[in-house]
């Protein structure tokens, strides 16, 4: 009996790019795969700290409202006022400061009916100089 060599030529050839073509996809699909998580964890921090201050911003139009209901009084008012409330004239604001660097400015002006507008509404975050800029969503004025 005679032994042949076995020959595989182009078609071994052709399976090991392809191997090396489904290596190199599988290792770019995880390094992917853990950069979109990483982003994502990033975006829930982000986006916890935005509503916590419209939370925040919520109690304090709350406790304003429940300061108007009890007196018309200028003096009186000065005392009910929300913690952290600054007033001039018929115009009221308050800055809320969040855990990771974002704030909330809030202004109401007085109206003569007893009751307020609000005149600004905004949420701004400090740059610490991280790789980037923090991304700041939600914001209205």
């Amino acid at each position: 009996m005679e032994s042949r060599p076995v020959r595989l030529g182009w078609l071994s050839l052709l399976l090991t790019v392809i191997l090396l073509c489904l290596a190199t996809l599988s290792v770019l699909s995880l390094s992917t795969a853990r950069a979109d998580l990483a982003q994502a964890r990033k975006q829930a921090l982000q986006t916890e700290s935005v509503y916590a201050l419209e939370r925040a911003g919520q109690q304090w139009l709350a406790e304003l409202d429940e300061a108007l209901s009890r007196t018309r009084d200028a003096v009186a008012l000065d005392a009910l006022l929300p913690p952290g409330s600054d007033r001039a004239d018929s115009r009221i604001s308050a800055r809320i400061e969040g855990a990771d660097g974002r704030s909330l400015s809030i202004a109401v002006e007085l109206t003569e009916s007893g009751g307020y507008r609000v005149t600004q509404w905004r949420q701004s975050a400090e740059w610490a100089g991280e790789d980037e800029a923090p991304a700041l969503f939600g914001t209205a004025d």
